[in-house]
């Protein structure tokens, strides 16, 4: 996966992110209440960057397992990029209200999520890796 690919990818992980999070707060978050909508939305979301990133790299495969973590760790390094960037500008929220997003001790799961976009790439990559040598 080049540069330019693992970069569209990132657009495709947001796009599945806001998807996922649109669902939540249209769907669950009035039966679950804020704290279970956002933890079963990290779930999701951990399942479904899964399997876009299974998707994306039958397209534009990682060629070894450095380029599949500096893959992963660019996509984490945008991501978090985005929030912060997202939550204190856009938004306009304090500090305090976008690091409460990473409170892991408080229940929040955010932090699974970002684990998530980092291994990732790599898991495919290995489990890509197993399987061709097996066959």
């Amino acid at each position: 996966m080049t540069l330019l690919q693992a970069l569209i990818s990132w657009l495709v992980l947001f796009a599945v992110a806001f998807a996922n999070g649109a669902f939540r707060e249209f769907f669950y978050t009035g039966y679950l209440g804020e704290q279970r909508a956002n933890q079963l939305s990290c779930g999701t979301g951990i399942v479904m960057n899964g399997v876009a990133v299974w998707l994306l790299s039958r397209r534009w495969r990682f060629v070894s397992s450095a380029r599949a973590w500096r893959t992963g760790w660019l996509w984490l390094s945008l991501t978090v990029a985005w929030e912060f960037g997202f939550g204190l500008y856009i938004r306009g929220f304090p500090l305090d209200r976008v690091l409460h997003e990473y409170a892991f001790w408080q229940g929040r799961l955010w932090t699974l999520v970002l684990l998530a976009i980092l291994v990732l790439p790599a898991l495919v990559h290995a489990l890509d890796r197993s399987r061709r040598l097996a066959a």
